[in-house]
Protein backbone atom coordinates (compact mmCIF):
# COMPACT_ATOMS: atom_id res chain seq x y z
CA UNK A 1 0.00 0.00 0.00
CA UNK A 2 2.85 2.39 0.87
CA UNK A 3 4.52 1.72 -2.47
CA UNK A 4 1.24 2.42 -4.29
CA UNK A 5 0.69 5.68 -2.44
CA UNK A 6 4.29 6.71 -3.10
CA UNK A 7 3.83 6.00 -6.82
CA UNK A 8 0.62 8.04 -6.96
CA UNK A 9 2.29 10.88 -5.06
CA UNK A 10 5.23 10.95 -7.49
CA UNK A 11 2.85 10.95 -10.49
CA UNK A 12 0.86 13.83 -9.06
CA UNK A 13 3.99 15.77 -8.24
CA UNK A 14 5.24 15.32 -11.80
CA UNK A 15 2.10 16.90 -13.25
CA UNK A 16 1.65 19.61 -10.65
CA UNK A 17 1.62 23.27 -11.59
CA UNK A 18 3.44 25.29 -8.95
CA UNK A 19 1.44 28.09 -7.38
CA UNK A 20 2.81 31.08 -5.51
CA UNK A 21 2.43 31.74 -1.80
CA UNK A 22 -1.25 31.66 -0.88
CA UNK A 23 -1.29 32.93 2.68
CA UNK A 24 -3.78 35.76 3.21
CA UNK A 25 -2.18 37.66 6.06
CA UNK A 26 -1.51 41.34 5.43
CA UNK A 27 1.06 41.50 8.20
CA UNK A 28 2.90 38.42 6.98
CA UNK A 29 2.85 39.53 3.38
CA UNK A 30 4.20 42.94 4.40
CA UNK A 31 7.12 41.23 6.15
CA UNK A 32 8.10 39.19 3.10
CA UNK A 33 5.85 36.17 3.76
CA UNK A 34 7.45 35.34 7.10
CA UNK A 35 4.23 33.80 8.44
CA UNK A 36 5.78 30.38 9.14
CA UNK A 37 7.30 31.80 12.30
CA UNK A 38 5.28 34.94 12.96
CA UNK A 39 1.70 34.57 11.67
CA UNK A 40 -1.05 35.71 14.02
CA UNK A 41 -3.17 32.97 15.53
CA UNK A 42 -6.10 33.37 13.13
CA UNK A 43 -3.74 32.85 10.16
CA UNK A 44 -1.54 30.15 11.64
CA UNK A 45 -3.35 27.32 9.87
CA UNK A 46 -2.33 28.81 6.50
CA UNK A 47 1.36 29.05 7.34
CA UNK A 48 2.25 26.70 10.16
CA UNK A 49 -0.50 24.99 12.21
CA UNK A 50 2.05 24.14 14.91
CA UNK A 51 1.98 27.81 15.88
CA UNK A 52 -1.43 27.21 17.50
CA UNK A 53 0.44 25.59 20.36
CA UNK A 54 3.09 28.31 20.64
CA UNK A 55 1.21 31.44 21.62
CA UNK A 56 1.16 33.07 25.02
CA UNK A 57 -1.59 31.93 27.36
CA UNK A 58 -3.15 35.36 27.13
CA UNK A 59 -4.09 34.67 23.47
CA UNK A 60 -7.20 32.51 23.74
CA UNK A 61 -9.22 33.61 20.75
CA UNK A 62 -8.43 35.22 17.35
CA UNK A 63 -10.74 36.30 14.57
CA UNK A 64 -10.33 37.78 11.07
CA UNK A 65 -13.29 39.39 9.41
CA UNK A 66 -13.76 38.99 5.62
CA UNK A 67 -10.64 39.91 3.65
CA UNK A 68 -9.53 39.83 0.03
CA UNK A 69 -6.13 38.98 -1.43
CA UNK A 70 -4.92 39.56 -5.02
CA UNK A 71 -1.54 38.42 -6.28
CA UNK A 72 0.42 38.35 -9.53
CA UNK A 73 3.39 36.04 -9.99
CA UNK A 74 5.60 37.03 -12.94
CA UNK A 75 8.91 35.79 -11.60
CA UNK A 76 10.13 34.87 -15.12
CA UNK A 77 9.45 38.36 -16.48
CA UNK A 78 6.71 37.59 -19.03
CA UNK A 79 5.21 41.08 -18.77
CA UNK A 80 8.64 42.70 -19.01
CA UNK A 81 9.47 40.60 -22.07
CA UNK A 82 6.21 41.71 -23.64
CA UNK A 83 7.00 45.37 -23.02
CA UNK A 84 10.48 44.91 -24.47
CA UNK A 85 9.01 43.19 -27.50
CA UNK A 86 6.52 45.98 -28.23
CA UNK A 87 9.07 48.75 -27.67
CA UNK A 88 11.92 46.95 -29.45
CA UNK A 89 13.37 47.28 -32.94
CA UNK A 90 11.46 44.30 -34.35
CA UNK A 91 8.11 46.02 -33.90
CA UNK A 92 9.48 49.20 -35.48
CA UNK A 93 10.91 47.18 -38.39
CA UNK A 94 7.49 45.70 -39.11
CA UNK A 95 5.97 49.18 -39.12
CA UNK A 96 8.67 50.28 -41.61
CA UNK A 97 7.63 47.68 -44.18
CA UNK A 98 5.96 49.45 -47.11
CA UNK A 99 3.52 46.80 -48.27
CA UNK A 100 1.98 49.10 -50.89
CA UNK A 101 5.37 49.75 -52.52
CA UNK A 102 6.17 46.06 -52.48
CA UNK A 103 2.80 45.12 -54.01
CA UNK A 104 3.17 47.79 -56.71
CA UNK A 105 6.65 46.51 -57.59
CA UNK A 106 5.48 42.91 -57.84
CA UNK A 107 1.85 43.18 -58.96
CA UNK A 108 1.64 46.67 -60.51
CA UNK A 109 -1.44 48.81 -60.11
CA UNK A 110 -3.55 47.42 -62.94
CA UNK A 111 -3.18 50.65 -64.92
CA UNK A 112 0.05 52.55 -65.59
CA UNK A 113 2.45 50.52 -63.44
CA UNK A 114 3.27 47.13 -64.92
CA UNK A 115 3.68 44.06 -62.78
CA UNK A 116 7.03 42.31 -62.60
CA UNK A 117 5.53 39.41 -64.56
CA UNK A 118 4.53 41.84 -67.36
CA UNK A 119 8.03 43.32 -67.44
CA UNK A 120 9.55 39.84 -67.65
CA UNK A 121 7.15 39.01 -70.50
CA UNK A 122 8.23 42.17 -72.32
CA UNK A 123 11.87 41.22 -71.79
CA UNK A 124 11.21 37.80 -73.29
CA UNK A 125 9.57 39.48 -76.31
CA UNK A 126 12.57 41.81 -76.70
CA UNK A 127 14.95 38.87 -76.61
CA UNK A 128 12.98 37.09 -79.34
CA UNK A 129 12.96 40.28 -81.45
CA UNK A 130 16.71 40.64 -81.01
CA UNK A 131 17.24 37.02 -81.97
CA UNK A 132 15.14 37.45 -85.12
CA UNK A 133 16.92 40.70 -86.08
CA UNK A 134 20.35 39.15 -85.61
CA UNK A 135 19.35 36.12 -87.68
CA UNK A 136 18.16 38.37 -90.52
CA UNK A 137 21.33 40.46 -90.36
CA UNK A 138 23.59 37.40 -90.24
CA UNK A 139 21.78 35.86 -93.21
CA UNK A 140 22.23 39.04 -95.24
CA UNK A 141 25.92 39.37 -94.45
CA UNK A 142 26.55 35.69 -95.15
CA UNK A 143 25.06 36.24 -98.62
CA UNK A 144 27.39 39.18 -99.15
CA UNK A 145 24.69 41.77 -98.75
CA UNK A 146 24.65 44.67 -96.37
CA UNK A 147 21.90 44.62 -93.74
CA UNK A 148 18.98 46.78 -94.67
CA UNK A 149 17.97 49.87 -92.75
CA UNK A 150 14.85 48.04 -91.60
CA UNK A 151 16.93 45.20 -90.15
CA UNK A 152 19.27 47.61 -88.38
CA UNK A 153 16.33 49.62 -87.05
CA UNK A 154 14.62 46.45 -85.78
CA UNK A 155 17.73 45.48 -83.81
CA UNK A 156 18.15 49.01 -82.46
CA UNK A 157 14.50 49.24 -81.39
CA UNK A 158 14.64 45.84 -79.71
CA UNK A 159 17.85 46.81 -77.88
CA UNK A 160 16.37 50.12 -76.70
CA UNK A 161 13.19 48.37 -75.55
CA UNK A 162 15.27 45.80 -73.68
CA UNK A 163 17.24 48.58 -71.96
CA UNK A 164 13.99 50.29 -70.92
CA UNK A 165 12.50 47.07 -69.55
CA UNK A 166 15.79 46.24 -67.83
CA UNK A 167 15.67 49.61 -66.05
CA UNK A 168 12.06 48.94 -65.03
CA UNK A 169 12.97 45.49 -63.70
CA UNK A 170 15.97 46.94 -61.88
CA UNK A 171 13.76 49.55 -60.19
CA UNK A 172 11.18 46.95 -59.18
CA UNK A 173 13.87 44.62 -57.95
CA UNK A 174 15.41 47.42 -55.86
CA UNK A 175 12.07 48.14 -54.18
CA UNK A 176 11.37 44.45 -53.61
CA UNK A 177 14.88 43.87 -52.27
CA UNK A 178 14.61 46.78 -49.83
CA UNK A 179 11.28 45.53 -48.49
CA UNK A 180 12.49 41.91 -48.42
CA UNK A 181 15.54 42.95 -46.41
CA UNK A 182 13.36 44.92 -43.99
CA UNK A 183 10.96 41.99 -43.71
CA UNK A 184 13.78 39.52 -43.06
CA UNK A 185 15.23 41.78 -40.36
CA UNK A 186 11.80 42.19 -38.77
CA UNK A 187 11.05 38.48 -38.89
CA UNK A 188 14.38 37.63 -37.30
CA UNK A 189 13.79 40.18 -34.56
CA UNK A 190 10.25 38.96 -33.92
CA UNK A 191 11.34 35.33 -33.72
CA UNK A 192 14.06 36.24 -31.25
CA UNK A 193 11.52 38.26 -29.27
CA UNK A 194 8.99 35.43 -29.22
CA UNK A 195 11.61 33.06 -27.87
CA UNK A 196 11.79 35.37 -24.87
CA UNK A 197 8.23 34.30 -24.02
CA UNK A 198 9.12 30.61 -24.05
CA UNK A 199 8.58 28.86 -20.70
CA UNK A 200 7.69 32.12 -18.97
CA UNK A 201 4.76 31.36 -16.65
CA UNK A 202 2.38 34.04 -15.44
CA UNK A 203 -0.06 33.41 -12.59
CA UNK A 204 -2.89 35.51 -11.25
CA UNK A 205 -4.70 34.77 -8.00
CA UNK A 206 -7.70 35.99 -6.06
CA UNK A 207 -8.42 34.90 -2.50
CA UNK A 208 -11.43 35.69 -0.31
CA UNK A 209 -11.50 34.78 3.36
CA UNK A 210 -15.05 34.76 4.69
CA UNK A 211 -14.06 33.83 8.24
CA UNK A 212 -10.89 32.83 10.05
CA UNK A 213 -11.17 31.94 13.73
CA UNK A 214 -8.59 30.25 15.97
CA UNK A 215 -8.51 28.89 19.52
CA UNK A 216 -4.78 28.53 20.24
CA UNK A 217 -3.78 26.21 23.07
CA UNK A 218 -0.68 24.32 24.04
CA UNK A 219 -2.91 21.36 24.77
CA UNK A 220 -5.37 21.27 21.86
CA UNK A 221 -5.27 24.19 19.45
CA UNK A 222 -8.07 24.50 16.92
CA UNK A 223 -8.85 26.74 13.94
CA UNK A 224 -11.68 27.15 11.46
CA UNK A 225 -11.43 28.83 8.04
CA UNK A 226 -14.07 29.52 5.43
CA UNK A 227 -12.35 30.84 2.31
CA UNK A 228 -11.93 30.45 -1.41
CA UNK A 229 -8.92 30.97 -3.66
CA UNK A 230 -8.77 31.00 -7.45
CA UNK A 231 -5.48 30.80 -9.29
CA UNK A 232 -5.18 31.15 -13.06
CA UNK A 233 -1.86 30.44 -14.74
CA UNK A 234 -0.53 30.46 -18.29
CA UNK A 235 2.74 29.15 -19.66
CA UNK A 236 3.72 29.82 -23.27
CA UNK A 237 5.58 27.07 -25.09
CA UNK A 238 7.20 28.19 -28.36
CA UNK A 239 8.15 25.52 -30.87
CA UNK A 240 11.16 26.17 -33.09
CA UNK A 241 9.55 24.19 -35.91
CA UNK A 242 6.79 26.80 -36.20
CA UNK A 243 9.43 29.37 -37.15
CA UNK A 244 10.79 27.38 -40.08
CA UNK A 245 8.11 28.38 -42.66
CA UNK A 246 8.43 32.07 -41.79
CA UNK A 247 12.22 31.99 -41.95
CA UNK A 248 12.08 29.87 -45.11
CA UNK A 249 9.70 32.24 -46.90
CA UNK A 250 11.84 35.24 -45.94
CA UNK A 251 14.90 33.44 -47.31
CA UNK A 252 13.03 32.54 -50.50
CA UNK A 253 11.93 36.15 -50.95
CA UNK A 254 15.54 37.26 -50.63
CA UNK A 255 16.51 34.55 -53.12
CA UNK A 256 13.95 35.83 -55.64
CA UNK A 257 15.20 39.41 -55.44
CA UNK A 258 18.82 38.22 -55.70
CA UNK A 259 17.94 36.24 -58.83
CA UNK A 260 16.11 39.25 -60.26
CA UNK A 261 19.12 41.49 -59.64
CA UNK A 262 21.39 38.99 -61.40
CA UNK A 263 18.94 38.99 -64.31
CA UNK A 264 19.06 42.78 -64.66
CA UNK A 265 22.86 42.65 -64.80
CA UNK A 266 22.67 40.08 -67.61
CA UNK A 267 20.02 42.10 -69.45
CA UNK A 268 22.14 45.24 -69.28
CA UNK A 269 25.07 43.25 -70.68
CA UNK A 270 22.87 42.00 -73.53
CA UNK A 271 21.59 45.49 -74.27
CA UNK A 272 25.18 46.80 -74.38
CA UNK A 273 26.20 43.97 -76.73
CA UNK A 274 23.25 44.76 -78.99
CA UNK A 275 24.09 48.46 -79.08
CA UNK A 276 27.71 47.66 -79.94
CA UNK A 277 26.55 45.40 -82.78
CA UNK A 278 24.14 48.06 -84.05
CA UNK A 279 26.86 50.72 -84.01
CA UNK A 280 29.14 48.39 -85.96
CA UNK A 281 26.46 47.77 -88.58
CA UNK A 282 26.11 51.49 -89.14
CA UNK A 283 29.89 51.67 -89.59
CA UNK A 284 29.92 49.28 -92.56
CA UNK A 285 32.72 50.16 -95.11
CA UNK A 286 31.58 52.29 -98.03
CA UNK A 287 33.36 51.83 -101.42
CA UNK A 288 33.25 55.59 -101.90
CA UNK A 289 35.60 55.96 -98.96
CA UNK A 290 38.23 53.91 -100.79
CA UNK A 291 38.25 55.78 -104.16
CA UNK A 292 41.90 56.68 -103.70
CA UNK A 293 42.88 53.04 -103.06
CA UNK A 294 40.17 50.60 -104.22
CA UNK A 295 42.37 47.62 -103.28
CA UNK A 296 41.97 48.48 -99.58
CA UNK A 297 38.20 48.06 -99.73
CA UNK A 298 38.19 44.25 -99.69
CA UNK A 299 40.47 43.90 -96.63
CA UNK A 300 38.36 46.52 -94.82
CA UNK A 301 35.19 44.55 -95.53
CA UNK A 302 36.89 41.37 -94.30
CA UNK A 303 37.97 43.03 -91.07
CA UNK A 304 34.52 44.53 -90.64
CA UNK A 305 32.96 41.10 -91.16
CA UNK A 306 35.27 39.46 -88.61
CA UNK A 307 34.36 42.11 -86.04
CA UNK A 308 30.70 41.62 -86.90
CA UNK A 309 31.04 37.90 -86.23
CA UNK A 310 32.70 38.58 -82.87
CA UNK A 311 30.02 41.06 -81.85
CA UNK A 312 27.29 38.64 -82.99
CA UNK A 313 28.88 35.91 -80.84
CA UNK A 314 28.93 38.29 -77.86
CA UNK A 315 25.22 38.96 -78.35
CA UNK A 316 24.44 35.27 -78.63
CA UNK A 317 26.42 34.52 -75.46
CA UNK A 318 24.78 37.38 -73.55
CA UNK A 319 21.37 36.26 -74.76
CA UNK A 320 21.99 32.71 -73.54
CA UNK A 321 22.97 34.08 -70.12
CA UNK A 322 19.77 36.13 -70.00
CA UNK A 323 17.70 33.09 -70.96
CA UNK A 324 19.29 31.09 -68.14
CA UNK A 325 18.71 33.73 -65.47
CA UNK A 326 15.23 34.50 -66.77
CA UNK A 327 14.37 30.82 -66.45
CA UNK A 328 15.75 30.78 -62.88
CA UNK A 329 13.37 33.60 -61.97
CA UNK A 330 10.22 32.54 -63.84
CA UNK A 331 10.65 28.98 -62.52
CA UNK A 332 12.00 29.77 -59.06
CA UNK A 333 12.01 26.69 -56.86
CA UNK A 334 12.39 27.77 -53.24
CA UNK A 335 11.71 25.71 -50.16
CA UNK A 336 8.37 27.46 -49.59
CA UNK A 337 7.85 29.92 -52.45
CA UNK A 338 7.69 28.30 -55.87
CA UNK A 339 7.17 30.03 -59.22
CA UNK A 340 6.20 28.18 -62.38
CA UNK A 341 5.98 30.09 -65.67
CA UNK A 342 5.74 33.31 -63.66
CA UNK A 343 2.84 32.07 -61.50
CA UNK A 344 3.47 31.92 -57.76
CA UNK A 345 2.30 28.82 -55.92
CA UNK A 346 1.11 29.72 -52.38
CA UNK A 347 3.19 27.98 -49.71
CA UNK A 348 1.65 25.20 -47.65
CA UNK A 349 1.95 25.69 -43.89
CA UNK A 350 1.39 22.77 -41.53
CA UNK A 351 -0.34 22.92 -38.18
CA UNK A 352 1.42 25.00 -35.55
CA UNK A 353 2.75 23.16 -32.53
CA UNK A 354 3.45 26.09 -30.18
Amino acid sequence: MKKTLLCVAVMMAGSAFATPFTGNSAASNAMGNTGVASAPAQDAFQFNPALLADYDDSVGFSLTLPSVKVFIDDSEGLIENGEDFVSGDAWADFQNIDADAFNAAISGDGATVLSMADVLANIATDINSISTAITDITTATDDGDAPSDAQTTALTDASNSLSTNALSLDTKTGVADTQATTLTTAVTGVLDGLLGFNDSPLQLGLGFDVLNVALPSQTLGMALSISTTTTVGVNIGISDTDFEPVEGMAADLTGITTTAKALTVSINALAAANLALTAHLVDEPDPADFAADPTAFAPAVTTWGETLATLSTNVTSAQADVDTKLGSLTDFNGDYIKISDGEVTPPTIGELTS
